[in-house]
């Protein structure tokens, strides 16, 4: 059976897929997904991050792209690295980061 298209409300199109397609679409995929190699998302088989780009690090360090970008000048923030010109961060580093400035409280322990 040939491919079919349909064009959305935005002008996009869409094709269509029998159920037995779509199914082993879903099959291929997740046979890929299983085999321990990692997905665009940069998730690992067992589903945690092994780097975050420099947006994801700021989102989960609740801070601006900004700030994260000036702390990497001030050599404050926590560790990256360069890939290919690409600014990443490894999760342990954002752990250690976050471990590092966990307080117990506001006033200093005498």
């Amino acid at each position: 059976m040939p491919l079919q298209f349909i064009t959305a409300p935005t002008g996009d199109r869409l094709v269509v897929l029998s159920e037995a397609d779509y199914m082993r679409l879903i099959a291929a995929i997740d046979g890929v997904s299983s085999i321990g190699t990692a997905s665009r998302n940069g998730t690992h088989e067992a589903g945690s991050i092994l780097h975050y780009t420099a947006p994801e690090a700021a989102d989960r360090l609740r801070v601006s792209e900004i700030t994260l970008a000036r702390w990497r000048c001030t050599k404050r923030g926590p560790l990256y690295i360069k890939s290919g010109g690409r600014v990443l961060y490894r999760e342990a580093d954002l752990l250690e980061y976050e471990n590092k400035n966990a307080r117990k409280g506001t006033r200093p322990e005498r």
